[in-house]
């Protein structure tokens, strides 16, 4: 078994693309721990945080938890490229039935076709 620790609030934009890359959104995974793992209260009281157990071991997780660059330019375009749908959860689904991928990074710095 696998602990997910979860961002649940939807946080405020700041307008700059580049500036939101790097702040964790809704259903962002903070943090993937083995069951015996001992969550801190700051974690288990935290306001914006969910944790669920799920089947599995952390490295199952590991797509929740990776980033993405932009090639390009080498700078990070997302902090993390799957996220779990809360309502999701919240509904009752497993977690790799809550995974979802994220968008493409919408880079206003690059004229669409």
């Amino acid at each position: 078994m696998a602990q997910l620790v979860f961002w649940t609030k939807d946080v405020e934009r700041s307008g700059d693309p580049y500036i939101d890359a790097g702040r964790y959104t809704r259903g962002d995974v903070i943090e993937v721990v083995t069951d015996e793992h001992q969550l801190t209260k700051a974690e288990l009281e935290h306001p914006d945080w969910m944790v669920v157990s799920a089947p599995g071991a952390v490295d199952d997780f590991a797509i929740l938890l990776d980033s993405e660059s932009e090639q390009q330019f080498g700078r990070m375009a997302r902090l993390r490229s799957h996220y779990l749908d809360v309502d999701a959860i919240n509904g009752g689904a497993s977690v790799r039935e809550a995974t979802r991928a994220k968008a493409p990074f919408p880079d206003p710095n690059v004229i669409a076709p």
